[in-house]
C-alpha cells in the first residue's frame, strides 16, 4: 500500500493536470483554482523535491499561468504556455 505522503504528492501533480484540463476546456475559473491549489501544495516540496521533480519550476510556471489568465483570460495563453517539464 502506498504511503500517505506518496499519495499526497500524486494528488498535487494531478491537481496541476486538472488545472490544465480546465484551460483546454475553456474554464478559466476552474483553471485558476486548481493551478493555485497545486502551486501552493507543490511549493512545500521546493527545497527537497521527490523523484527529481522540478517543484520550484512547476510552482513558478503555474503562478505565471494564473497571472496571465487573471490579466488576459484564457486567450492570453499560447499552446507553448501549456508545456513545462516535470524534472530538473
Amino acid at each position: 500500500m502506498a504511503s500517505v505522503d506518496h499519495v499526497g504528492r500524486k494528488l498535487r501533480l494531478a491537481q496541476l493536470a486538472v488545472g490544465l484540463t480546465h484551460v483546454q476546456r475553456g474554464n478559466a475559473v476552474g483553471a485558476v483554482q486548481l493551478l493555485r491549489r497545486a502551486a501552493e501544495r507543490i511549493e512545500g516540496y521546493a527545497d527537497d523535491p521527490p523523484y527529481g521533480i522540478a517543484a520550484a519550476r512547476l510552482v513558478g510556471w503555474a503562478r505565471s499561468m494564473i497571472e496571465r489568465i487573471e490579466q488576459g483570460g484564457l486567450a492570453a495563453l499560447t499552446q507553448d504556455d501549456l508545456t513545462t517539464h516535470l524534472r530538473s
